[in-house]
């Protein structure tokens, strides 16, 4: 009930209170949320995914195996995979699935490393699945480059790690969304996760390159200020005391000390 946030930036004030920054279950949810009630939307994120991964020649063969992401692809959130002895495997962040035959995993990352052996146990849980379920593969979003846990290059139904800034770059914050009033709470999300930092190098900020090759340049120039205040500071303390000397007297040097 009440008053309802009319504008963009009303908005954007709210997400920006409700945005815990780098938590990626929050991410998660807001993708599948949106992925569940929107087919467009969740083809067009799988479909955009898909083409970053196949931007990398490591995995271009795996990414080009999944093909075209079906148009009805459904999403599920957090989705718990098993082994053929239904053994749990751990819970993948994003599960598409659409026609007979198209699965994707995505394994959602913000600012944090793969657990143990963790996309190797989602890669089993892809080898498990039903036959007919051939177009299949495993895809990592991350805000940096993965220090260790990735799969090897070619691995079976591993397409890579993408990270967000390019996805970012390529139109995530513009991907189509039927609901007018959704897709501007998303463009807004994606503005703040990128004003937050959780998105990774989005941008390279050059006036901040410029500043760090002139360190010394600039520290050489704040001390010589120092040295010039400080100079400047004892001539007019050795002036007060001179104005205001002791009768038993007083030297600068016993003062300072």
């Amino acid at each position: 009930g009440g008053v309802g946030l009319r504008s963009a930036s009303a908005k954007h004030v709210l997400l920006r209170g409700l945005r815990l920054r780098g938590t990626e279950a929050q991410v998660t949810q807001v993708v599948a949320g949106i992925a569940q009630s929107d087919p467009g939307f969740s083809r067009a994120f799988a479909r955009l995914v898909l083409d970053v991964a196949r931007s990398d020649g490591r995995h271009a063969a795996n990414v080009a195996a999944m093909g075209d992401p079906p148009a009805d692809l459904s999403c599920q959130a957090e989705h718990t995979v098993h082994d053929n002895y239904d053994v749990g495997l751990g819970r993948v962040d994003l599960r598409f699935d659409g026609g007979d035959d198209f699965t994707l995993f995505v394994e959602n990352k913000l600012h944090s490393g793969f657990g143990r052996e963790q996309l190797r146990r989602y890669q089993a849980a892809l080898r498990d699945l039903p036959k007919e379920r051939k177009r299949s593969g495993l895809v990592a979003i991350t805000s940096d480059v993965p220090s260790s846990g990735e799969l090897h290059a070619g691995a079976d139904g591993w397409l890579g790690a993408v990270r967000w800034a390019r996805l970012y770059d390529e139109g995530l914050a513009k991907l189509p969304i039927a609901d007018p009033d959704v897709a501007m709470q998303w463009e807004l999300l994606l503005d703040i996760l990128h004003d937050q930092g959780d998105l990774g190098l989005t941008a390279v900020e050059t006036d901040l390159i410029r500043a760090w090759a002139r360190y010394e340049e600039g520290q050489n120039h704040l001390r010589a200020i120092l040295n010039d205040v400080r100079q400047r500071s004892l001539d007019m303390l050795r002036e007060r005391l001179k104005a205001r000397r002791h009768p038993g007297g007083w030297d600068l040097e016993t003062v300072a000390g």
